[in-house]
């Protein structure tokens, strides 16, 4: 983590705040559209795929992006 910014002990909600996008497809697609809101970007590079986690989860979790995220971000 950053150097000033390794508190592991901080509220669960204060530590994922502006490093990670969880959430249903909906609250995912939105969170995307606030970044682009507040910073102006328009790509993002993504880790879906955690250590110890299965494949099969990873390609799930590919597919809603593909299916359900991104095509709501489209129309933001």
């Amino acid at each position: 983590m950053p150097e000033g910014d390794n508190d592991l002990g901080a509220e669960f909600d204060d530590l994922i705040r502006d490093r990670f996008l969880l959430g249903s497809p909906d609250e995912v697609a939105e969170q995307m559209l606030a970044l682009h809101r507040t910073t102006g970007i328009n790509h993002l590079i993504m880790s879906v795929q955690w250590p110890g986690m299965p494949q099969s989860l990873a390609l799930d979790e590919l597919r809603m992006l593909a299916d359900e995220v991104f095509p709501r971000v489209g129309k933001g």
